[in-house]
């Protein structure tokens, strides 16, 4: 007994969509895991002014809180308007 399998053309075309689909999103997955890689770059004019450069006055947040690639505070936030549009 012989089978013969049919697929339709569409049938073909959504499987290969499919198939690129998740190609592309096992591609984005390739950083779960892996270290952060943000690093800011901050030029001087010498090596006097490298020893003396202080990342928290730089970017203007606490000491504890420098090695936080995101959200960092800073210490002199911009204060909220009431409602009536003065500053609290």
């Amino acid at each position: 007994m012989t089978y013969t399998l049919i697929i339709s053309m569409e049938s073909m075309m959504m499987s290969l969509g499919r198939a690129q689909k998740v190609e592309r999103l096992r591609g984005s997955l390739h950083c779960i895991g892996a270290p952060a890689q943000a690093r800011h770059t901050v030029f001087v004019d010498g090596e006097a002014e490298a020893a003396a450069f202080r990342p928290d006055e730089y970017f203007d947040t606490p000491a504890e809180l420098v090695s936080r690639t995101f959200n960092r505070p800073r210490r002199r936030a911009p204060r909220k308007p009431d409602t009536a549009g003065h500053a609290l």
